[in-house]
C-alpha cells in the first residue's frame, strides 16, 4: 500500500468516526507537514461526501425498484383472474404509480383484455431497470430512459414509445405486431432482438440488431431499411439513415451489465454517460477539452472516485469537486 492510499484510508477512517488515536496523530502529522497535503484531505473529504450521497441515491432507487416490480407482477397475477375489467391505464414510475381500472365490453378475449394495459417505467439516472411485458417481451431500459408500452386492440398491434436507451427481446406473435417507435422512426419488429438509442435531446437515433430481423419505417409507415443480424442503423444530422456492419456486438450492449466501453469518444460523450450511470453532475468549462477524444471503459462496480482516478493517472485529464459538482480539467503544468 502506497503513502497515498494509506492516507485515504485514514481520512475513510476518520470521517466515519473509526480512527485509532495513533491512526489521528499520524494524520495530523502529516496534514501540518506541507499546504499541498491539506489540500489533498480536503478534496478527499469532499470525494467521501460525494460517494456517501451516490450510494445513499442508489439504495433509496433499489428499493424503489423492488416495489415497483412487485406491483407490476401482483396486478398482471390479478388480471389473469378477471373476465370483464382490465386496466386501462398504469403508469408506473421510480418514484410512484397511479392505477386506473375501466370495464371493456364482453365481446373481447382474455388476451386482449389483457393487453390493453398502458405500461410507463422509467429508468433514472444512475439506474438500469429491465422488466418483462405482459405479452412476454423483455426489456432493459439503461439509465434516464422511459419506455410506454400499449395495446392497439383495433389493429392488433403491440406498441412501445422510446426516449432513451433500450434493449428488447420481443416474444414471437404473428398475430400481433410488435413496433417500437422512437424520435425519429419506427421499427417493426419479426421476433428479434436488437438495442435502440432514440434520444430527442442529442437527436442520436440508433438500431443495432442481435438476431432476427427488423425494419426500419418512415412515419408513413414506408419501409426504410431492412437490418441483418450485426447490423446498425443510424442517422446523420440531416436526419438521413445509413446502415454499417458492427464489429464489436458486446460492446453495444454492455450497459445492461452497466459496463461501457468508449473506443473513440469525446470527453462530452463520456462525461455524460458518467452523470447518468453515477446521478451526477459533471462539468467541463473548457470547451476544447469537450471536444477531445478519449479510450476507456466504464464499469458501475467501481465508484465514481476510482473512476476520476483512473482518468487522472492515464491521461492528462484532473478533476475537483465544489459541492456536489464534478469538474474535469486539464492537469496543471509542473
Amino acid at each position: 500500500m502506497t503513502e497515498q492510499e494509506k492516507i485515504e484510508l485514514l481520512i475513510t477512517r476518520e470521517f466515519n468516526g473509526d480512527i485509532t488515536v495513533q491512526e489521528q496523530d499520524m494524520l495530523k502529522q502529516w496534514w501540518q507537514r506541507s499546504e499541498n497535503n491539506r489540500e489533498l484531505y480536503e478534496k478527499q473529504k469532499r470525494l467521501i461526501q460525494a460517494q456517501l450521497i451516490m450510494i445513499s441515491q442508489k439504495r433509496v432507487n433499489e428499493r424503489r425498484e423492488r416495489t415497483k416490480t412487485g406491483v407490476i407482477n401482483n396486478l398482471l397475477k390479478r388480471n389473469r383472474k378477471v373476465k370483464q375489467a382490465v386496466y386501462s391505464s398504469l403508469s408506473i414510475l421510480v418514484v410512484g404509480f397511479c392505477i386506473t381500472v375501466l370495464f371493456f365490453d364482453q365481446g373481447l378475449n382474455q388476451r386482449d383484455q389483457l393487453l390493453a394495459g398502458t405500461f410507463k417505467i422509467e429508468a433514472p439516472k444512475g439506474q438500469t431497470t429491465s422488466f418483462t411485458l405482459p405479452e412476454g417481451s423483455e426489456v432493459w431500459l439503461n439509465a434516464a430512459s422511459e419506455l410506454t408500452f400499449g395495446y392497439d386492440m383495433e389493429n392488433h398491434t403491440r406498441k412501445a414509445s422510446l426516449e432513451g436507451e433500450g434493449y428488447f427481446k420481443i416474444a414471437h406473435d404473428k398475430k400481433r405486431p410488435f413496433i417500437v417507435e422512437g424520435f425519429k422512426h419506427k421499427i417493426k419488429v419479426y421476433g428479434t432482438e436488437f438495442n435502440v438509442i432514440s434520444n430527442s435531446q442529442s437527436q442520436q437515433y440508433e438500431v443495432t440488431l442481435h438476431n432476427g430481423s427488423v425494419g426500419i419505417l418512415s412515419d408513413a409507415d414506408v419501409e426504410l431499411a431492412r437490418l441483418n443480424p450485426g447490423q446498425q442503423y443510424t442517422t446523420d444530422a440531416d436526419g438521413q439513415g445509413m446502415i454499417r456492419q458492427v464489429k464489436d456486438m458486446a460492446a453495444i450492449s454492455g450497459w445492461k451489465k452497466e459496463r461501457y466501453e468508449f473506443k473513440d469518444a469525446t470527453l462530452e460523450e463520456i462525461a455524460k454517460k458518467m452523470s447518468e450511470m453515477y446521478d451526477v453532475e459533471i462539468l467541463i468549462v473548457n470547451e476544447k477539452l469537450k471536444k477531445e477524444r478519449f479510450r476507456c471503459v466504464l464499469e458501475k462496480h467501481r465508484s465514481v472516485i476510482k473512476t476520476l482516478k483512473i482518468f487522472s493517472l492515464t491521461s492528462n485529464l484532473d478533476y475537483e469537486i465544489k459541492k456536489d459538482v464534478i469538474i474535469l480539467k486539464r492537469k496543471d503544468k509542473i
